[in-house]
């Protein structure tokens, strides 16, 4: 059962931790020097976004609009 969650804290949260290791995913498939090499990069972060997304959904969050979407972001205080 998952335990109840505590008000922001000084450490970030989950999912901006998986957001963090996706986007350094990201850079390492950009400097990949095969398709072979970027295949597993690749689905490494998309998975990392699914987990972040989850988090986020999971802590009550609205989940952030796909990249490239002309949907307006919601900033949170």
């Amino acid at each position: 059962m998952r335990q109840a969650r505590s008000p922001s804290k000084a450490s970030p949260s989950k999912a901006q931790t998986y957001r963090r290791k996706a986007q350094t995913c990201d850079a390492l498939a950009a400097c990949a020097r095969s398709t072979a090499e970027q295949e597993p990069l690749l689905r490494m972060r998309d998975a990392l976004l699914s987990r972040a997304a989850n988090e986020d959904r999971l802590d009550g969050l609205p989940p952030l609009p796909p990249a490239n979407s002309n949907a307006l972001v919601a900033h949170y205080a």
